[in-house]
């Protein structure tokens, strides 16, 4: 494609260069989320400028890009006899949150020569594959033309709402996994309920059980006013949210001995708008009293820094396992 037809300008100009990496970035997101759509391309299929595009960038490696290498390797493996030469006796995955399907083609692939094993962090004891939050049963039921009363016969699954509106990345990665093979649960032993009594237990008994404790919906559980396992600050500026933080910090080490900066995990949404204030209130020891302190520069997006604490050693959040998961 000539230069001059991309959105920004002439070649050569600076408009042109974001506009490229653009441009880019996005064709090497299809590599991997779109491959068939790129093997489309290849075969003849497709007109528009993107195609054209891809044609002629890619003319010097149309063999050697992921989606051709992915496709080669997952025939041969297919061909092959059972016993294949070079491979190793067990693949292990652990702490993965989400792949996309390149990948786990490649591993279904493989476990039909070897074992593969997928070692994952999960919420809840019971499948969740299935629920959906408020929302997306809102927009199901006006796809459907379908009115709320309606909604049983659809069949949508409510399971608990926290864990539905939050664990959506998790929910569609274990559906994933389910398409991509057949996989062995593991025993409901490696899965260990809370042993604390306050509000985060419960919380964190709920999601396990994946129950809801809507009205109407089971027994009302009587919360200590002294209970402070989980809090909600409203803070006018993320300075304010530090300061905050830094004094809770400082009163639960105070309280609780054994409690030990490794204990704490501190979620931050875009850390660049954090990080200078971190430094200011962390970082000043002759002002403060020493708190160690690292921060991850992880993006996310939000506008409020959430933490939960544990209230003591026997109710720390023991997030149950899944393991194996293999094939």
């Amino acid at each position: 494609m000539n230069p001059e037809q991309l959105p920004g300008g002439r070649a050569g100009q600076p408009e042109a260069l974001p506009t490229g990496r653009r441009i880019a970035y996005l064709l090497d997101q299809y590599l991997i989320f779109r491959p068939d759509l790129i093997r489309q391309w290849e075969s003849g299929a497709g007109h528009d400028w993107q195609a054209r595009l891809w044609h002629e960038v890619s003319a010097p490696f149309r063999e050697q890009h992921p989606a051709a290498l992915q496709a080669r390797f997952i025939g041969r493996l297919e061909q092959a006899p059972a016993l294949v030469p070079g491979l190793p006796e067990r693949i292990a995955i652990f702490g993965v949150s989400a792949l996309p399907p390149f990948y786990l083609q490649i591993f279904a692939a493989l476990a039909r020569h070897i074992e593969v094993s997928f070692y994952l962090l999960e919420p809840c004891e019971q499948f969740w594959g299935y629920i959906s939050s408020v929302r997306e049963q809102e927009r199901t039921l006006r796809r459907a033309g379908k009115g709320a009363s309606e909604a049983e016969q659809l069949h949508l699954e409510k399971g608990n709402r926290l864990l539905a509106s939050m664990g959506q990345l998790g929910r569609d990665f274990l559906l994933l996994l389910e398409d991509a093979g057949d996989w062995q649960e593991s025993e409901p032993a490696l899965f260990a309920a809370p042993a604390g009594k306050d509000l985060l237990s419960c919380i964190q008994t709920d999601i396990l059980d994946l129950k809801d404790r809507g009205p109407g919906e089971g027994p009302r559980k009587t919360i200590s006013q002294q209970d402070d396992s989980v809090q909600v600050h409203s803070c006018h500026s993320p300075l304010r949210e530090l300061e905050v933080l830094y004094d809770h910090l400082l009163d639960w080490f105070e309280r609780d001995p054994g409690l030990a900066p490794r204990d704490i995990l501190v979620m931050i949404p875009e850390i660049e708008l954090y990080a200078p204030y971190i430094q200011a209130v962390f970082g000043s020891p002759e002002q403060r009293p020493s708190a160690s302190h690292s921060a991850s520069p992880t993006e996310r997006r939000g506008r409020r820094a959430i933490w939960w604490k544990r209230s003591s050693p026997s109710s720390k959040w023991r997030t149950p396992a899944l393991a194996p998961a293999g094939y």
